[in-house]
C-alpha cells in the first residue's frame, strides 16, 4: 500500500492504493511507463488535473500501482473534498479535479471494458455535478444520429444570448472534457462552445455505441446544424479539433461549407500512419471504429485521408503543429494548410512542441481563442 501526504481539508483521508500484484514484472513496468509517456504531465495539467494530483499519478504508477488505479484513488479524494466543500465555487473546482481524474485513468484502458465504462461512467457524473455549478450552467445535449446519440456540453458566456459557438472535438482518446480550459478561454472572450464527442469517442461511443465510420463528417455537420435550430438560424460556427479530431474537423470543413472557420491543432492528412508506425496502437483504433476484424478496421481506416478534399477547406484556418510532434508528423500534416483554398490561413508551428502542443498548453489556449474571436466576430460577420 502506497502512503500519500493527506490534504488538511480532507473529511476522511482513505488509506492508500495497493501495489499491483505484477508490480515488479518487466510488462507491467513496460505498460507503465508507456502511460507515463502517453500522458505526460503538462497533458495532466493542459487537461485539467491538479498539478499535486498529476505529479502523485506519475509517482504511484512508477511505485506499481496500476494507472487506473492510481487515478481513479485520486479521482475519489477529489469527490470527498468537492462534498466537504463550503462554497460552489470550490465544490465545482474539486468536482472538475475529480472528472479529470478519472478521464486519464480511463483513457489507460484500451479496450471498451466494464472497466473502462465504469470509469467513464464517473468520470461523466463529476463532470456534470460541476456543470451544474457553472454560472450559466452548463448544459448537456444529446443529439439523435444513427442507432444512438451525439452527446456534447454546451458553454456560454453569461453577457451573450447568441453569441458563436465553436465545436471542440478530440481524438483517439482524447475525448471532449480533455478540453475544458481551452473551452473556458473561448468563454472568456464571448465564444459559445460544443464540447463533442463524435462516432467512435467518448460518451457518444461507449455509451451509446456509435463508432467511427467514413462518413462521420455527416455527424458533425447534423451537430452544427442542431445548435443553429437551438441557437439561430444564422449562427455562426466554428470548428476546433485535436490529434485525431484535427483530421476529422478539417474533413468536415473540407466536405461542408457551413463552417466559418476551422483549427487543426496535432492532426495529420492520414491518420493510418500512427498505427503503421506504431502497431501497438491497433487496439485503440479497433475500439475507434468497433471492430476487431482487421479487414474492416484497415477499410475505414484507409480511407480516412484528406488529399482529394484538402482542396475544398475555404473558410479562414488556423494549424497548429511541431517538427518533433511523434504521433502526427509535421511533414504529414503541413499540406493541409499548403494545399487548402482559404485566404485566410495560419501555420504555428512550436519547435519545442510535443503532440498537440501540450507543452504550451496555456499559449495554445490562448493564441486559438484570440484567433476564433476575431474571425467569429462581428466584424467577420456576412
Amino acid at each position: 500500500m502506497i502512503a500519500l501526504p493527506p490534504i488538511p481539508t480532507d473529511p476522511d483521508p482513505a488509506a492508500g492504493p495497493t501495489v499491483a500484484q505484477q508490480g515488479n514484472s518487466p510488462v507491467f513496468l513496460q505498460e507503465q511507463e508507456s502511460h507515463r509517456r502517453a500522458m505526460p504531465l503538462q497533458r495532466l495539467l493542459g487537461g485539467g488535473m491538479r498539478y499535486a494530483d498529476a505529479v502523485a499519478l506519475h509517482e504511484m504508477a512508477s511505485l506499481g500501482v496500476t494507472w487506473d488505479t492510481g487515478a481513479e484513488w485520486l479521482g475519489e479524494r477529489n469527490v470527498r473534498l468537492a462534498a466537504a466543500a463550503s462554497t460552489k465555487v470550490t465544490a465545482r473546482e474539486c468536482f472538475r479535479f475529480a472528472s479529470a481524474c478519472y478521464r486519464f485513468g480511463h483513457s489507460a484502458i484500451a479496450r471498451d471494458t466494464d472497466r473502462k465504462r465504469q470509469m467513464y461512467r464517473r468520470m461523466v457524473d463529476a463532470y456534470a455535478k460541476a456543470a451544474k455549478l457553472d454560472h450559466p450552467e452548463t448544459e448537456k445535449h444529446e443529439i439523435p444520429w444513427r442507432n444512438g446519440s451525439l452527446c456534447g456540453w454546451l458553454m456560454r458566456p453569461s453577457h451573450a444570448d447568441f453569441p458563436p459557438v465553436v465545436m471542440v472535438i478530440g481524438g483517439f482518446d482524447g475525448w471532449r472534457e480533455e478540453y475544458a480550459l481551452g473551452a473556458a478561454a473561448l468563454v472568456e472572450r464571448g465564444l459559445a462552445v460544443f464540447l463533442l464527442d463524435g462516432p467512435g469517442q467518448g460518451e457518444t461511443r461507449l455509451i451509446h455505441l456509435v463508432y467511427l465510420d467514413t462518413d462521420f463528417h455527416e455527424a458533425f455537420a447534423a451537430a452544427a446544424e442542431y445548435l443553429r435550430e437551438r441557437l439561430g438560424s444564422r449562427l455562426r460556427v466554428g470548428i476546433w479539433g485535436n490529434s485525431l479530431g484535427g483530421f476529422l474537423a478539417a474533413k468536415t470543413a473540407a466536405m461542408h461549407s457551413s463552417f466559418a472557420a476551422l483549427c487543426v491543432n496535432g492532426g495529420t492528412m492520414r491518420p493510418m500512419e500512427l498505427p503503421e508506425r506504431h502497431p501497438r496502437f491497433m487496439g485503440k483504433v479497433e475500439a475507434l471504429v468497433g471492430s476487431a476484424e482487421p479487414e474492416q478496421v484497415l477499410a475505414i481506416m484507409q480511407q480516412l485521408d484528406l488529399s482529394a478534399a484538402v482542396s475544398e477547406i475555404r473558410c479562414p484556418l488556423l494549424q497548429l503543429h511541431s517538427p518533433i510532434d511523434s504521433v502526427f508528423m509535421l511533414d504529414n500534416a503541413r499540406p493541409i494548410h499548403d494545399r487548402a483554398s482559404s485566404t485566410d490561413k495560419t501555420l504555428l508551428i512550436w519547435q519545442d512542441g510535443d503532440h498537440c502542443i501540450y507543452n504550451h498548453w496555456e499559449e495554445k489556449n490562448m493564441a486559438v481563442a484570440d484567433w476564433f474571436a476575431d474571425r467569429l466576430g462581428q466584424s467577420h460577420a456576412s
